[in-house]
């Protein structure tokens, strides 16, 4: 069955009637797209066209999977460290949390990055249609109109694993070289904090210049977007599984809020010491 622009912005949420609106989003049309043609009363994307959209998400696959694997090993590298804390810093034990905690988040998200390109692959060796009133005039603005919950997960989740993988390395070199532990090397803890934080805001300034030449006007306004298509399918839909897989991810956050307090490292520090001495 052929994507309708209007019924479906993406493979994993659920069809609408048709409406100017997308998720509550106003979308205006632009003048033509050459790369279309017609078939049995809508307009078929060409092959050529076709073969850019599964080569854009073709591309993630490799790097986040790239990502996925050095992230996954990352997460029992210092696994050792972690068993005693009685002698350690309240500081070192929170760069060890976060550490991990950034490689969890990391992994996660390369993994969501590959299944969101590999679900718009699928979606891909099904014909790709929109009505005769609908027009677009680069293969950007077709995988918004045809697939824009995929086109938002693949982005979204890349950009955010290579942020968390940024934070994981720079919490890494923390620990492994005592950068905020010892007087003698505050120069080299300000050079590397300067640096991480140098490369991130450069990514997500770029990120917003580059955004504002298309639908959206930064990366936050992309993560709402994605945040209430996902919202949108929940309440509409009401899986059992939609609704278990968000009550985990809260429950999951509402631990992580909890496992960075200081009254959790004070009763780790307890624990290690009645169990160590």
């Amino acid at each position: 069955m052929p994507f309708h622009y209007l019924s479906s912005p993406g493979a994993f949420v659920p069809a609408y009637p048709a409406s100017p609106q997308r998720n509550g989003f106003d979308f205006m049309p632009s003048p033509t797209f050459t790369g279309l043609s017609e078939l049995h009363g809508v307009r078929l994307l060409d092959p050529a066209s076709q073969t850019m959209c599964v080569g854009f998400f073709s591309g993630f696959t490799t790097p986040a999977t790239l990502i996925a694997g050095t992230s996954f090993a990352a997460l029992f590298a210092l696994s050792k460290r972690v068993k005693d804390t009685s002698f350690r810093t309240r500081r070192e034990i929170m760069c060890l949390r976060m550490y991990h905690v950034f490689s969890l988040l990391s992994l996660l998200l390369s993994l969501m990055t590959v299944l969101g390109s590999q679900a718009a692959l699928h979606c891909l060796l099904c014909p790709i249609a929109m009505p005769k009133n609908v027009a677009a005039t680069s293969i950007y603005e077709v995988l918004q109109s045809t697939m824009n919950f995929e086109f938002l997960l693949t982005r979204w989740s890349f950009i955010m694993s290579i942020l968390c993988f940024l934070q994981c390395t720079f919490f890494r070199m923390v620990v492994e070289f005592d950068l905020f532990f010892k007087k003698s090397r505050r120069t080299a803890a300000t050079m590397v904090t300067s640096a991480f934080m140098g490369i991130g805001l450069a990514l997500l300034g770029y990120l917003d210049s580059f955004e504002s030449l298309a639908k959206w006007p930064s990366f936050w306004e992309m993560t709402k977007e994605l945040g209430m298509i996902i919202w949108t399918k929940i309440e509409v839909e009401r899986h059992p599984l939609q609704i278990a897989s968000l009550s985990c991810f809260c429950i999951a956050l509402l631990s992580l809020c909890k496992f960075l307090l200081p009254g959790s490292i004070e009763e780790e520090k307890l624990a290690d010491n009645e169990r160590f001495t």
